[in-house]
């Protein structure tokens, strides 16, 4: 790997304004080899000498490029299904009772998994499109909390 070698020349005053009484102190500085880093080097190098050198140590691999998001999958298809779900298992009132909904599409579209859309659960994407649905929550049996939800 390429390294860059030179001097930098720091100036102190040891005396005062009116007196001074100046040291000039050099410095050694070590630092890879890039195009910025060698025109920093031009700039900072005690009396402009500069040596680039080989350290015997491989370059550095690249670093590898940032894998990409995997693409969401179309949501329009899920909306799709629970439309169909809804139409197929609505009680009197329109409403669909989420768990139904879920086993439908389950079974429709077996590699269905609704963290593929960014959601936890059924109901948290239902609740994320209020123009689409209404959802209702109720007491079921045993006291379990039902969630249902209607088309918009």
């Amino acid at each position: 790997m390429k390294i860059i070698k030179y001097q930098l020349a720091t100036e102190i005053n040891h005396g005062t304004p009116e007196e001074p009484d100046i040291e000039t102190v050099l410095s050694g500085v070590t630092m890879p080899y890039t195009e910025a880093n060698y025109a920093i080097a031009q700039a900072e190098a005690y009396q402009g000498q500069i040596t680039v050198e080989d350290d015997g140590q491989p370059e550095p691999a690249p670093a590898p490029e940032p894998e990409p998001e995997p693409k969401k999958p179309d949501i329009r298809e899920i909306h799709n299904l629970l439309h169909i779900a809804s139409e197929k298992y609505q009680d009197a009132d329109g409403f669909v009772n989420v768990s139904s909904s879920g086993l439908y599409i389950k079974r429709v579209k077996p590699d269905f998994n609704v963290r593929a859309y960014g959601y936890s659960k059924l109901p948290e994407l239902l609740a994320a499109f209020p123009n689409k649905y209404q959802i209702k929550r109720y007491e079921g049996k045993g006291g379990a909390t039902i969630i249902a939800y209607k088309c918009l």
